[in-house]
């Protein structure tokens, strides 16, 4: 639960600063019209549908948390190469891509929280996630929107011949932060605590199967 909280509050502050900026990202750096500013999360919510479709097969093959861990790493890597688009379409692709993972992410969690908390403490669990994402949330609009419109509001720094400009540089940060919490928790999810949810999950289906 721990790990959970943890990566989900990371995934949450990096995501969050696309909320943010991105109707700025698509006039500065897509070079876009702003009203194409709703093609981007259209894309989105496309990748989202198909990667909660596919969830279930997934988690049944490489286990929900392998799903998890590894979908958070693609998120961020995803991040992290949206932030380098310079046109439109290419940045619709890509987050579209992007929302694969996320879909699959938003599935696998509410299995791994079902079993790794006991029943008697289900409800006070899952109600743990909400207000702490949206903290996360809030911080990421706050700290993202500060730090553009006043320290980062000029910056434009040239760096072994790629341009990072403000918003990229923000993105940059968040991908890099979620691909490490995504390390992190495909690390810790396959230590003890994750074999004892695997000896569940093996449960639940000989059960599910008598």
């Amino acid at each position: 639960m721990r790990v959970l909280l943890v990566t989900l509050a990371v995934l949450t502050l990096g995501a969050a600063t696309l909320n943010t900026l991105n109707v700025f990202f698509v006039s500065e750096n897509l070079h876009a019209d702003a009203r194409w500013f709703g093609t981007i999360g259209m894309g989105e919510g496309v990748g989202a549908v198909v990667g909660a479709l596919a969830a279930g097969r997934l988690c049944r093959r490489f286990r929900d948390v392998t799903v998890f861990g590894v979908g958070l790493t693609l998120v961020g890597v995803g991040l992290v190469v949206y932030a380098r688009i310079g046109t439109l379409w290419a940045a619709v692709l890509v987050i579209a891509l992007v929302g694969v993972p996320l879909g699959a992410i938003n599935s696998a969690i509410s299995p791994i929280v079902l079993r790794a908390t006991p029943r008697e403490y289900i409800g006070r669990a899952i109600s743990t996630f909400g207000p702490v994402q949206q903290l996360a949330s809030m911080v990421s609009a706050i700290g993202a929107g500060w730090l553009v419109s006043t320290v980062w509001r000029d910056f434009d720094h040239v760096v072994a011949g790629v341009t990072f400009g403000r918003i990229d540089t923000v993105y940059l940060i968040g991908g890099v932060a979620i691909v490490i919490s995504g390390v992190f928790a495909t690390s810790a999810l396959r230590g003890p605590g994750a074999t004892r949810l695997a000896d569940a999950a093996v449960a639940d289906e000989t059960v599910g199967a008598d």
